[in-house]
């Protein structure tokens, strides 16, 4: 065979290959049930979009100023100024600030929040919050574990904590933790629990386990304990992280996460996560 010939054939080999994974990668995310989560690079603090069918957009926290918004903006269709449900993990800073500029820019159908008992950090910030939520006249829900909120396209949010009457004077351990599923697949959002929360969760009898894990609190060192992530399992683990003077990613978190052979990414590293789901696969954007 001429040496032309073998090129030719390589180049259309390499050709048919690459127009293979891009038709795959289009047909995957053309069907209406796909759903995407991305993690944007917010600094010290976290911020989500879950897209999912019918155009549903939901929020995770807001991040720790109102650039956010241009983000959530540009991920949206130009025609869509709706947000279908907030999800405030708790008052801190560097979660909330962001969702008041939402509430400026998008109509708020729903609120999901945890009720606040016993804990004077950030209380003014959480007050205000609920002002907001008023002005708005968004439905406000308290989370309490084992709740159950359903969306189009089978996929659903379980609360796993707070517990009912929880107090605590950390605002952290008030955190909501719930769990996005969607067909096989499933995300994890921890907020900034502690590992005493986290132990709390794992001597429960709950279904923790989850195709991907939203670090808590930044990958401080005191959380993601061993024992959380052998009840978790998670193929793929985010954190939500910037410049900070606390030592966030820890060292120890990532050798954990490392020893469990988890794919860890970070949004200080590796910009907006972006993950893309039929509900069987996992595409990494």
């Amino acid at each position: 065979m001429k040496r032309e010939t073998k090129i030719g054939i390589s180049i259309l080999f390499l050709l048919s290959l690459i127009a293979f994974f891009v038709w795959r990668e289009v047909l995957f995310f053309s069907e209406d049930a796909a759903l995407k989560v991305i993690f944007f690079d917010v600094g010290e603090g976290d911020c989500a979009l879950i897209e999912m069918p019918k155009s549903i957009q939901v929020i995770i926290d807001g991040g720790p100023s109102k650039s956010v918004v241009s983000k959530i903006v540009s991920n949206m269709p130009f025609f869509d100024r709706k947000i279908e449900l907030v999800i405030l993990t708790h008052p801190d800073k560097d979660h909330i600030t962001g969702l008041f500029e939402i509430f400026d820019t998008f109509e708020v159908e729903k609120v999901l929040m945890p009720e606040i008992k016993g804990s004077e950090s950030e209380k003014s910030l959480y007050l205000k919050f609920k002002e907001a939520v008023e002005k708005e006249k968004s439905q406000l829900i308290f989370a309490k574990q084992g709740q159950k909120i359903s969306f189009p396209g089978d996929i659903y949010f379980l609360v796993f904590w707070p517990q009912k009457d929880f107090v605590s004077n950390e605002t952290n351990d008030f955190s909501l933790v719930g769990k996005l599923i969607f067909g096989k697949v499933s995300f994890l959002f921890t907020g900034d629990i502690s590992s005493k929360i986290e132990t709390q969760l794992a001597n429960e009898n709950l279904n923790l386990e989850s195709s991907v894990l939203k670090v808590s609190h930044h990958g401080s060192k005191y959380s993601t304990s061993s024992n959380f992530l052998e009840k978790v399992k998670p193929l793929i683990a985010v954190i939500s992280v910037g410049k900070n003077n606390y030592g966030h990613p820890s060292r120890e978190v990532l050798e954990r996460l490392e020893k469990f052979g988890i794919k860890t990414l970070t949004t200080e590293k590796n910009g907006d996560i972006k993950i893309k789901t039929n509900g069987s696969e996992l595409i990494i954007k």
